[in-house]
């Protein structure tokens, strides 16, 4: 009997019903175990705890996540935010006005005694005293003359000395001052040799050109010397005073290496045009030479008291060197502008007015 191959194969290729579904049912239940996994690996991948469970590797602030294998993201490290805190109710409080700032209570400055002085003489002098004033302010200078704090008062002596006895007017109960009448055979020379200063200074306090033309009857302003001088040392200055009264200030220079001695000094002379030598190398110099260093005027001094006394030579003058006035350059004497110079060389009288050189 001839077989049938065909039949054969075919019943052969034919697979068993039994085992196709046992595979089916084994394939079916793979798959779904197969999703399940992925879910349960993706689920812990993509969760926020699944972060810290992540392969971190961190070098150079640079983080490393490992998410899938083959699979590598880079991230720059963040630097960490603050934490902030949640907001917590608070119940409604009433806010307190800030109390008042304290102020400071300023001490008023204490007035010194020559502030005081001071202010009291600019009070007489608005109340038209100014003889009182000049007056209390010299009571003051007479014993804190060379004080730091009498300089105000010193200037303001000054001020008020010029005006009251340089100037042509005699002032209500000024016994400094007094006026003349010219009589007939007066002269301007003894005239002033009564009141103990110079002619000169009679002319200039009256404005006069010509001591010689005087008119009988002419109203002469006279005031009542001798003057003396202070000089301070330290400060180069020249007070003038008209007996005790400062009424004239003036810079000075004077020696150097302090060769200018302390003490008290009496006008001996005063030359005008003297002839001069030089100490130091016996150089003459004529009356009438431009560049003699008296300047043309030459107030002779003789020491009477402390470190002056014997020492020759030292007198008043003026200078050829004006910028060294206001310094120490003098070889010993007290050196003075021209045209200042000339001006105390009309106040004092020989052998009657006082020089202090003062420290």
């Amino acid at each position: 009997m001839q077989k049938d191959y065909s039949a054969m194969m075919y019943a052969a290729r034919r697979p068993n019903r039994r085992y196709t579904k046992k595979f089916r049912i084994i394939r079916f239940l793979g798959t779904i175990m197969i999703l399940i996994g992925a879910g349960w690996l993706l689920y812990h991948l993509l969760s926020p705890e699944a972060s810290t469970q992540n392969q971190n590797i961190v070098k150079n602030d640079t983080i490393v996540r490992t998410i899938q294998p083959n699979t590598i993201i880079i991230d720059k490290a963040e630097p960490e935010l603050p934490l902030l805190a949640a907001p917590t109710q608070t119940k409604n409080v009433k806010e307190q006005p800030a109390p008042p700032a304290q102020k400071k209570e300023i001490e008023p400055k204490k007035e010194s005694p020559a502030d005081k002085i001071l202010k009291k003489a600019n009070d007489l002098i608005n109340d038209g005293k100014t003889i009182e004033a000049r007056t209390i302010l010299n009571e003051y200078l007479a014993e804190h003359f060379c004080d730091e704090s009498a300089i105000p008062l010193r200037d303001r002596a000054v001020e008020i000395g010029s005006q009251t006895v340089l100037s042509p007017k005699v002032y209500p109960q000024d016994k400094l001052a007094s006026y003349y009448s010219v009589k007939s055979g007066d002269n301007l020379v003894n005239i002033a040799r009564k009141s103990d200063v110079p002619y000169e200074l009679i002319c200039r306090i009256n404005h006069i050109d010509d001591p010689r033309k005087l008119r009988v009857g002419q109203k002469l302003k006279l005031v009542h010397g001798p003057i003396h001088l202070k000089v301070i040392k330290h400060e180069l200055k020249m007070y003038v005073f008209l007996q005790d009264v400062l009424f004239a200030k003036y810079e000075v220079g004077l020696g150097k290496n302090d060769n200018t001695p302390l003490g008290r000094w009496l006008v001996e002379d005063r030359i005008r045009r003297p002839l001069y030598v030089d100490p130091d190398t016996n150089q003459v110099y004529q009356p009438n030479d431009k560049d003699n260093p008296t300047g043309g005027y030459w107030l002779r001094l003789k020491g009477v008291e402390g470190d002056t006394v014997g020492r020759t030579g030292f007198g008043i003058h003026g200078t050829t060197e004006p910028d060294s006035i206001g310094k120490f350059m003098s070889k010993g004497c007290i050196r003075m502008r021209n045209e200042e110079v000339s001006q105390v060389f009309d106040m004092l009288i020989p052998g009657k007015s006082d020089v202090y050189t003062l420290p």
